[in-house]
């Protein structure tokens, strides 16, 4: 019964809007051919038509995340097996980093540089990207019966981010525009988003698992040799031994995800983004099709 209605639901929405997207598409067509004043009608319905055709396969791989983490059971983290796992636990942070313009400890963040481009010929303008990045650092996730590392390179990440805009320039920024080989322009904006967990957050995490076998950087006699950076290190060692696994992206062909939205949420976006492409991009595709069978004619004449 969901699949009739599911069905039926995609059925009267494309009758709905295919009239509408029709007319729409129809008027972009025209304006972009008498603008540069070639007859592209044909060869952009059959690029879209294209276009159309590669989201709705991508659609599929929503559908495919929302099938691998309904099909994967949460575990605990003491009883997690090597291999693709599904966990939820508390943020403990490992190492801080400071993101780059206003020096703020996080263990994410990513920036970009943008300046100012003016319209030579009428008022406005806009911003143009520079240069942009990001930096992420490794961090524990605990409950009540373990905890282990997460590195999350190659990660999804479905979290809240704090963003920060300045537009002066600060010694610490001139110093990261020298060190990334920025111009400077006259007029530019610099852009932070950064993520600093608070201990105890909850996060989801749907990854693979792996032994664990820490780095032995400091020996146990340093500890009392009165060296503070040595105390450090023996320290953050010994955090690093109470952790059972690693967790980290497995193949490229894996998934995985980290968010502190929780599993329905992500379950529940997941489905409305796979129902959106499968309905836009067939329809897409369909007006491209009708548009190019329709034009075919007079391309081959202009010719």
């Amino acid at each position: 019964m969901k699949a009739i209605r599911i069905l039926r639901f995609i059925f009267i929405t494309s009758i709905l809007l295919l009239p509408l997207i029709f007319v729409i598409y129809s008027f972009s067509i025209g304006l972009i051919s008498t603008i540069i004043r070639i007859h592209l009608d044909f060869p952009l319905s059959i690029l879209g038509f294209i276009i159309g055709f590669i989201v709705f396969l991508y659609a599929f791989k929503k559908l495919k995340l929302k099938r691998n983490i309904e099909d994967t059971p949460t575990s605990k983290i003491r009883s997690i097996a090597m291999g693709r796992v599904e966990i939820k636990g508390n943020v403990v942070k490992r190492k801080k980093i400071l993101s780059p313009f206003s020096k703020k400890e996080c263990i994410y963040y990513k920036w970009s540089v943008e300046y100012y481009v003016p319209h030579r010929y009428r008022g406005g303008g806009y911003w143009s990207t520079l240069k942009k990045g990001e930096k992420r650092e490794s961090f524990y996730l605990e409950d009540e019966t373990g905890r282990v590392i997460v590195d999350p390179t190659g990660a999804k990440l479905i979290i809240e981010l704090n963003e920060r805009i300045l537009t002066s320039l600060t010694p610490d920024i001139e110093f990261f525009l020298k060190e990334q080989r920025i111009k400077k322009q006259f007029r530019m904006r610099f852009i932070e988003k950064i993520w600093n967990p608070s201990d105890f957050l909850d996060i989801y995490i749907i990854g693979s698992a792996t032994n664990w076998r820490p780095k032995h950087i400091v020996s146990p006699e340093f500890f009392n040799s009165g060296n503070r950076l040595e105390k450090e290190a023996y320290e953050f060692q010994e955090q690093d031994n109470k952790c059972i696994a690693r967790i980290y992206k497995g193949s490229s062909k894996e998934d995985y995800l980290i968010s502190d939205e929780d599993e329905e949420w992500i379950k529940r976006d997941l489905n409305w983004k796979f129902l959106t492409l499968l309905i836009g991009s067939p329809l897409f595709s369909l007006i491209c099709l009708l548009y190019a069978i329709i034009h075919f004619k007079s391309f081959i004449n202009a010719f």
